[in-house]
């Protein structure tokens, strides 16, 4: 059984700048597993922009195109109220230069 979650970020500049970016990640989305890891590896913004440009994943740094899927599948999808970006059990979202969470698509705390 999977804890499924999303990844994303507030987009900084260009034209989409204050939407957001995001992909699915299928395995261990809660605070221990997909929470912990970004957490402890993904520490600024051009980290999670790097993550998350990979698509869709397993868990992060497992992105699908490793076992070859196509990347015009899992490419981030673009929204532009961060509650959109909540469709999963968890959403860890870069904004504000700190990672934030929900559980509920309500309430964002800070990772």
């Amino acid at each position: 059984m999977s804890t499924r979650s999303n990844i994303g970020y507030k987009i900084k500049e260009g034209e989409k700048k204050g939407q957001y970016a995001f992909v699915y990640c299928h395995f261990d989305g809660y605070l221990e597993g997909v929470g912990k890891e970004l957490k402890d590896n993904y520490n600024s913004y051009e980290e999670i922009v790097e993550l998350v440009q990979g698509g869709d994943m397993s868990f992060p740094g497992e992105p699908y195109t490793d076992r070859g899927e196509d990347y015009n599948d899992l490419k981030p999808e673009i929204v532009e109220d961060i509650k959109d970006t909540f469709q999963q059990e968890y959403s860890y979202i870069w904004k504000d230069d700190k990672l934030i969470y929900s559980e509920n698509g309500k309430t964002w705390r800070e990772l």
